[in-house]
């Protein structure tokens, strides 16, 4: 301040400097005032976040809706406003009138204040763009709608009003409240004089309730073909405005669903899922597994016999060969690509009993059984088939049996029919289905891989063989063959 007390520009230079730096600070404005010059203030004085206004016109100011009188000292940079009711006075001190940007205690707070001048010299808003020109929303929804004002330094306060609130309701930030069932149009309007204005279409329908949760009884399912079962489907909520589902199958080659009536149509996984039709897109699945066919011929041991041959689609295929101990098919067989040596048949890496044939780590490992890992049945079929021991095949050769061919698409397929085909009782048909070395077929004989292995040797594994000669069964043997050579299984199934 000088020396009469008057402020001038450099203190107000050093009280800005002092409140940036974070001081708080008490200036004295009880100083010698001139005459004022009014006219320069009319207009709006607003803060930087819209919460204190401050109205000048020729009748006096309007503060937080009060009324005042007002004084304006350009020289001192000083503006007093009185209180009509109470005379007390309050003081806004600025640093420039022409600066965007006005430092100011007010009220004893020390806020920033920005001006916007109303006169024509001032920039008006050009237009206003909402970031929704129509919304869709359901009864007690919400959403907020953006305003963009231009150009940027015009005024950016804006007004939200709608045409009919009975409908939708917004607020003083754009946000909007679906009311009813109808339509109506929110407004954004400039508050500075322009009349821009902006406008958003609102239509409210009814909330939908969807549904939240779908669960299918059993969960799982095993069949045999041709069997069906019915899966229970309970749709929660029950008061859910659409409760209807849609049914599929993953594969309808193996099983087919109509309204959860699952009906097995051939071996093999599929998945079954139950769907809502409302686009909550809530569903639950059931897995099924349809099971292969199999042949109960009444055998004292319990014994079922797999109706076809693995790979096989019908008993008089003969399916795939496998080498023993592997579990899919090759193109072609030897003891190159053979999976249990290391390229030679005295190289053995696993069910050895030889040390002259080991050539695995450590000792041999003296098995003699197939493991599971290692059984063609058990792994292309699924845990309740193995492949048959020497005593299920002994058992099967003590029934009544004979040659016969039957026809597979156009073509004899010579075999060897077990059991009684009299009185409906069972009968197994297992076809002549021969031997695979290299990548050669032989046919003259059957053979059908056994899980075990009694040959001390180890390059070789059990098998049954089957010897017709002139349409009639010369032999029905179990013999021991290479392991990498290719051959045929006839599964048994583990329990019913």
């Amino acid at each position: 301040m000088n020396d009469d007390g008057d402020l001038t520009i450099g203190d107000v230079t050093a009280l800005v400097e002092m409140i940036k730096n974070g001081e708080r600070v008490h200036i004295d404005l009880n100083m010698g005032l001139t005459e004022a010059d009014n006219t320069k203030l009319y207009g709006t004085w607003e803060t930087a976040d819209h919460e204190s206004i401050v109205i000048f016109d020729e009748t006096g100011a309007v503060y937080n809706n009060k009324k005042y009188s007002y004084q304006y000292y350009p020289n001192l940079q000083k503006l007093v406003l009185s209180d009509t009711e109470s005379g007390l006075a309050k003081v806004m001190l600025f640093v420039n009138k022409g600066s965007d940007t006005q430092i100011s205690i007010f009220d004893n707070k020390i806020a920033d204040f920005v001006l916007y001048d109303l006169s024509p010299e001032v920039v008006k808003v050009e237009s206003i763009t909402l970031s929704q020109t129509s919304l869709d929303l359901t009864v007690d929804g919400t959403e907020t709608i953006v305003a963009t004002v231009l150009p940027e330094n015009a005024h950016q306060k804006v007004a939200w009003s709608s045409s009919d609130e009975t409908v939708a309701t917004v607020d003083e930030n754009g946000l909007v409240t679906a009311v009813a069932i109808g339509t109506t149009t929110v407004i954004c309007s400039a508050t500075d004089g322009s009349e821009v204005t902006a406008s958003c279409e609102v239509t409210v329908t009814q909330s939908v309730k969807l549904v939240t949760g779908i669960s299918l009884l059993p969960s799982s399912v095993d069949l045999e073909v041709d069997d069906f079962e019915t899966i229970e489907v309970t749709v929660e909520p029950e008061d859910a405005d659409n409760r209807a589902v849609i049914w599929t199958s993953s594969d309808v080659r193996v099983a087919t669903v109509v309204n959860g009536v699952v009906t097995a149509v051939a071996p093999g996984t599929a998945t079954i899922a139950c769907e809502a039709t409302d686009g909550s897109e809530v569903k639950a699945t059931c897995k099924v597994f349809v099971d292969h066919e199999y042949v109960d011929l009444g055998l004292k041991s319990g014994t079922l016999w797999a109706k076809c041959n693995v790979g096989a689609t019908a008993p008089e295929d003969v399916g795939s060969y496998f080498a023993w101990g592997e579990i899919e098919p090759k193109s072609e067989y030897s003891w190159e690509n053979y999976k249990h040596c290391n390229g030679a048949n005295n190289k053995q890496t696993k069910y050895c009993v030889n040390k002259y044939y080991w050539d695995g780590e450590g000792e041999p490992d003296n098995l003699t059984v197939l493991e599971f890992e290692d059984d063609a049945a058990f792994r292309c079929w699924g845990e309740n088939w193995i492949m048959p021991s020497y005593s299920q095949f002994a058992e099967l050769l003590q029934l009544p049996k004979r040659y016969e061919e039957r026809d597979y698409n156009g073509q004899i397929v010579p075999g060897i029919r077990f059991g009684h085909r009299m009185n409906g009782l069972a009968e197994l048909f297992i076809p002549i289905s021969g031997i695979m070395n290299g990548n050669t077929l032989t046919s003259k004989y059957g053979y059908y891989w056994i899980r075990q292995n009694f040959e001390e040797g180890n390059e070789t594994a059990d098998a049954l063989q089957i010897y017709i000669v002139d349409k009639a069964i010369k032999s029905l043997l179990v013999v021991t063959k290479n392991r990498c050579s290719g051959m045929t299984i006839r599964p048994v199934r583990r329990g019913k």
